[in-house]
């Protein structure tokens, strides 16, 4: 997945609400973790997220959203995406966060409503997590005033971090 595609589904997401007048929290979730589970669908990977009929395995596994490959029985063999969703305060989107540095993962998402510095603050923890790899890409999908704007961030090795 690329950044660009990334940003492009969240801000036609972002318009249809502006449509319909604005949506709650609970409804924003719902339809956003629907447009990653169709985005992993065309991609061709199943889906775990939990009460979307789309997903493959319509339950939460780990994570809010996850793409992967795994047998019919759930034999996992790659995890691809896994997404962490919280339009909660900064606390709520902080501890989302937390979970994406373990994930074993081609991309760890995180989806949040911006708050001034949060960003930064994340990709800190990230580049400080000891047991990074490199090319861990992270995307930071902010949304501020109806708009998203997603953040690349690819780890670098752990003795090349700042102190």
């Amino acid at each position: 997945m690329r950044r660009e595609e990334l940003e492009g589904a969240l801000n036609r997401l972002a318009a249809d609400a502006k449509k319909a007048g604005g949506w709650g929290r609970e409804k924003w979730t719902r339809k956003t973790k629907k447009l990653l589970v169709c985005l992993g669908d065309r991609e061709k990977y199943q889906t775990c997220a939990t009460k979307i009929e789309a997903a493959t395995w319509s339950t939460e596994w780990l994570y809010d959203v996850v793409w992967l490959k795994a047998s019919a029985e759930f034999l996992v063999r790659d995890v691809i995406l896994v997404a962490e969703i919280e339009w909660g305060n900064e606390r709520d989107v902080w501890d989302a966060f937390q979970k994406l540095p373990l994930a074993r993962a081609d991309y760890r998402v995180m989806i949040f409503d911006d708050k001034p510095g949060l960003r930064g603050r994340l990709m800190k923890q990230a580049r400080k997590f000891g047991k990074r790899g490199p090319g861990d890409r992270y995307f930071l999908a902010s949304c501020a005033d109806g708009e998203f704007t997603v953040y690349e961030e690819v780890a670098r090795r752990p003795e090349e971090s700042e102190a």
